[in-house]
């Protein structure tokens, strides 16, 4: 099979499972097309393009549309085209245009819209109007998000078309070096200082934690950063929460395995990679119900959510963590982690081809389902021999 994806940059977010995809037997080519390579912004922070050309990985930068016409014609019967959202980045909507000329085999790479605020009624019914009308031209959503899917359903894709979906990073090198054992336990929030992430919401939440044996690490810039700084002042925080700007990429990889469990507080987040970071450092995490990387967190040990917008929910989250930090399981948590990595997303996106195309074997399972029906297997495997 020929996959092809039609994107805006090279993502790290992605890339892993590109490379996988590239380099399985199953694939015998693997295209990808990009508007850019890297957003000004991010190779400042330290994202890179870590793309392993070969024969097999194909990769394309701002094409004319005339290659961008030969790349749709090329071994259509054999290829796939994913469409990585067809509205926000032109060089996808264009490429998406030109394939309605051609029987091709069309899926949609998408996240979940952001349905609340004050402008909640009028995006959701901008993109239920969009989606009706677009859901004909592609046979599969590959929807990535905890809400993803209840919102595709309701814009009228059956459910057999749709396929939950995650993001992946590289593997983490850098080991985890803060004892789970330790006194004081070492809360993280990594992302924007901007009204959407939240970070207002947890400071306030942990002004009325009732221990005093925990930290936070704040790593991120954003147009709320002094009213931020005001706030841990005014709430008497300013020896346990540090904000530590930006730092490059690579460095902050090193930082997450420094601390115990990441916090997501997001008011909206399409998905929030930064879950799969601390998940591969072996940190719990806890994180808002409107962020997409939700659906990762399976059971307490993986982490909790807590209703967004919320502070006294999310003191609650905290509360019991910091009592229960001693239970912490670094090893479950990075043994969970290998669910997600590049390789085994690569082959779900495989598996979800030769099953909804190819009529192959079983419906595939999320990595994270996968994951739950494996463990409740070792469990009662475990509870069969202490019989």
């Amino acid at each position: 099979m020929r996959i092809v994806f039609w994107e805006n940059i090279v993502s790290q977010h992605k890339l892993p499972y590109w490379n996988a995809l590239a380099a399985s037997d199953e694939v015998t080519k693997f295209v990808l097309i990009v508007e850019e390579l890297l957003y000004k912004k991010l190779e400042k922070q330290g994202w890179e393009n870590h793309v392993n050309e070969s024969e097999k990985f194909e990769l394309h930068v701002h094409p004319s549309e005339a290659t961008i016409e030969a790349l749709l014609q090329e071994d259509m019967p054999n290829s796939y085209h994913v469409f990585s959202g067809i509205r926000a980045i032109p060089l996808v909507y264009k490429a998406f245009q030109q394939s309605l000329k051609y029987q091709l085999h069309k899926l949609l790479l998408t996240e979940t819209i952001n349905l609340n605020g004050k402008r909640a009624l009028t995006r959701r019914l901008a993109s239920f109007l969009i989606e009706r009308r677009y859901q004909k031209h592609y046979d599969i959503v590959l929807g990535s998000g905890a809400s993803t899917q209840k919102w595709y359903l309701e814009c009228g894709v059956k459910p057999e078309n749709f396929y939950s979906f995650l993001y992946s990073i590289e593997d983490v090198k850098a080991p985890n070096n803060t004892p789970v054992t330790s006194e004081t336990l070492k809360f993280l929030f990594i992302g924007q200082l901007i009204h959407r992430k939240g970070l207002d919401i947890l400071v306030q939440a942990l002004s009325k934690v009732k221990y005093q044996n925990w930290s936070l690490d704040v790593y991120g810039e954003g147009e709320d950063e002094a009213t931020i700084s005001n706030l841990v002042e005014e709430l008497g925080l300013s020896d346990q929460i540090s904000l530590n700007g930006v730092v490059n990429n690579k460095e902050l990889r090193t930082l997450v395995g420094q601390h115990h469990i990441l916090i997501l507080p997001s008011r909206f987040d399409g998905w929030g990679a930064v879950v799969n970071e601390a998940i591969a450092s072996g940190l719990k995490v806890i994180c808002s119900d409107t962020c997409g990387a939700s659906i990762l967190l399976v059971n307490d040990k993986i982490g909790q959510v807590f209703k967004s917008n919320t502070p006294e929910s999310l003191t609650q989250k905290l509360e019991q963590s910091i009592a229960e930090k001693d239970q912490i399981d670094r090893d479950y948590i990075l043994n969970y982690s290998r669910y997600l990595n590049g390789q085994q997303v690569a082959q779900y996106l495989i598996d979800i081809i030769n099953f909804h195309y190819k009529k192959k074997g079983e419906r595939p399972l999320p990595p994270w389902e996968k994951f739950q029906i494996e463990q409740k297997g070792s469990a009662a495997k475990t509870k069969t021999i202490q019989y």
